[in-house]
């Protein structure tokens, strides 16, 4: 408990609020089932939103640089085994059981989804080496493969775009740059992120393909998108946590004006940003949506757009991060489903 009230609430609040936009674009893609949907609505601006996979990221990296400062090698990795690749492999089977039994679909070979977690799971395995095995000089050693990880033929988990993220997030971390932060940096980051986006494409895009291959574009081609990539990612995501801590005081003080109902909300929020799993379970409540879909129970095409749009997508985001949470919270009455789900024995 003492540990839970030591909680920063910035990167929770942060954690929950990314994790509602790839609800709410992983909602519209669930729920639109063929509908056509315009390309100025506002779930494919998520979709192109190039900050909420590398800012996740660069949490992650922020708060693996205090566990390795406090932890030896081997505690920290049992650490992040546990963590990551316990209820990593849980979820993918429980989600591989989903697909097949409300699919009929036969089991995919391995490399398995999940990609982010993967992705994760390497970077905190090169955290690791350039932590402990190059001390005073893990900076330039993270830089070095940054460098060298977008030389590779073939990467299935994004690790070449999401290390450099993860990277910064060790070094804001390392140097305490949270506290050197000024409001100018936020307001230049947020005017070169809107610039950025402006050139976004289909070929500049993040989400382009799940592997980024030197040999589908030309090097200089394909590094520079890299570039842009990073870039936009960067400045997207500075710009996203400077916005989010100005309004956080204006958020707290309207969710406690609001009796019952805010602080619901405020539970809500801080349960989701410290329950980065409950992400998982949308996996197998898409597909539920899309087995009713494809049964007739649920017609896309008899609703109204803006209908589809506004009420649909963000109360079925809603609704399946509640049935997340719920479902986390009964893991954690029991020790062996959160061992295996959560990754806490």
């Amino acid at each position: 408990m003492a540990e839970t009230q030591k909680r920063d609430a910035l990167p929770d609040l942060l954690k929950a609020l990314l994790m509602l936009s790839v609800l709410l674009q992983h909602s519209a893609t669930a729920l639109k089932m063929g509908l056509p949907i315009g390309e100025g609505n506002w779930a494919n601006w998520l979709s192109a939103s190039p900050f909420n996979m590398p800012l996740f990221m660069g949490i992650c990296g922020y708060y693996f640089y205090y566990s390795a400062k406090k932890r030896t090698l081997g505690n920290l990795l049992k650490s992040k085994l546990l963590m990551i690749l316990v209820p990593c492999l849980a979820w993918i089977i429980l989600g591989k059981c989903t697909r097949h039994f409300l699919y009929g679909m036969d089991w995919r070979p391995w490399p398995l989804g999940l990609w982010f977690l993967w992705s994760l799971l390497i970077c905190t395995l090169l955290g690791c080496i350039c932590h402990y095995a190059f001390r005073r000089v893990e900076g330039w050693m993270m830089a070095l493969l940054c460098g060298l990880l977008c030389l590779l033929p073939f990467d299935p988990y994004n690790v070449a775009y999401m290390f450099p993220f993860f990277t910064v997030g060790y070094m804001v971390g390392k140097y305490n740059l949270l506290a050197k932060a000024r409001p100018w940096m936020g307001w230049a980051a947020l005017a070169a992120y809107i610039g950025l986006h402006c050139f976004i494409t289909r070929e500049s895009s993040v989400w382009v393909s799940h592997s980024f291959l030197l040999g589908e574009r030309p090097v200089e081609v394909q590094l520079g998108l890299n570039a842009y990539r990073f870039l936009i990612g960067l400045v997207g995501s500075i710009a996203f946590c400077f916005v989010v801590k100005w309004c956080q005081p204006l958020l707290e003080r309207g969710l406690n004006s609001t009796g019952m109902l805010g602080s619901a909300w405020q539970w809500y929020l801080q349960k989701l940003g410290q329950y980065s799993q409950a992400v998982f379970l949308e996996l197998c409540t898409g597909r539920l949506m899309k087995t009713l879909a494809w049964h007739g129970w649920y017609n896309p095409q008899a609703i109204p757009f803006q209908v589809f749009q506004w009420v649909c997508i963000p109360l079925t985001a809603f609704i399946i991060s509640l049935l997340s949470l719920a479902a986390l919270r009964l893991a954690q009455t029991n020790r062996i489903t959160s061992f295996l789900f959560i990754g806490k024995a």
